[in-house]
């Protein structure tokens, strides 16, 4: 176990990837040598399963990295006028001038043309102006429902504070190929709700006794540490300004 997390944590260390057949070669290396190894019972044989072990943690590392990279919006899509249509994936969380969704897209057009888009993409959606501004004024937005929205994506990019957080790295951590705005302009497509899937009850319990606790606690920086504690909504205690926010439907 220590030489498979000797392999990870080398190839952690990579400043760019190798090409992925050659991490695929190292991975079937690895096993065929693994396989050798485990015939025998010599420190020889041992020596050699470590080395196998190290190599595949290396080469495995490398393919999930490079998977995860390939689910990124495709340069050619950047600042582009799209139409996605998808499912919120995470609850809701509460800005300062709106909300932020994790959409996981289920289809993609560019002017009428289906094109790929990540599998899941963040969006910011403001309450005023006229780019991105709520489909309505009773909206109320929710973990599961299905909804068409026109957006503009860019690329996963965010600030990096030295030896502190990464925001790039959370977001290719959380698997969020693009981030972006919903967009509600007068003269192009709307925002526009397409049913409720009922796919996240999870996510929309936890949003219910979020909404709850911000709700029926009259001090909103009391109540959105309360928030965060209960359901691990941090971004509750940043906007707990925004306690009417949560009153959006």
């Amino acid at each position: 176990m220590l030489a498979w997390l000797a392999g990870t944590a080398v190839q952690l260390q990579q400043a760019a990837l190798w090409p992925g057949p050659g991490n695929a070669a190292l991975v079937a290396a690895a096993v065929m040598l693994a396989g050798l190894a485990a015939v025998r019972r010599t420190r020889l044989a041992h020596a050699l399963l470590c080395v196998a072990l190290a190599g595949a943690g290396f080469g495995i590392t490398a393919l999930r990295a490079q998977s995860r990279l390939a689910e990124r919006l495709a340069p050619e899509l950047e600042g582009r006028d799209l139409l996605l249509s998808g499912v919120i994936d995470r609850m809701p969380q509460v800005a300062p001038d709106g909300l932020r969704i994790v959409l996981e897209v289920q289809a993609a057009e560019l002017e009428g043309r289906v094109v790929a888009a990540p599998p899941l993409v963040t969006l910011s959606w403001s309450r005023g102006g006229d780019e991105g501004a709520w489909a309505g004024p009773q909206i109320d937005l929710r973990a599961g429902q299905r909804w068409q929205l026109p957006v503009r994506l860019r690329r996963p990019h965010a600030a990096m504070n030295p030896h502190g957080f990464d925001g790039e790295l959370w977001l290719f951590e959380q698997g969020l190929g693009a981030t972006g705005t919903a967009r509600n302009t007068v003269d192009g497509p709307r925002p526009r709700l397409l049913g409720d899937t009922g796919s996240r009850p999870i996510e929309r319990a936890r949003q219910a006794v979020r909404d709850a606790v911000l709700l029926r606690v009259d001090d909103a920086r009391i109540g959105g540490v309360l928030a965060a504690l209960a359901v691990g909504d941090q971004a509750a205690i940043a906007g707990v300004g925004q306690k009417s926010a949560s009153r959006r439907g």
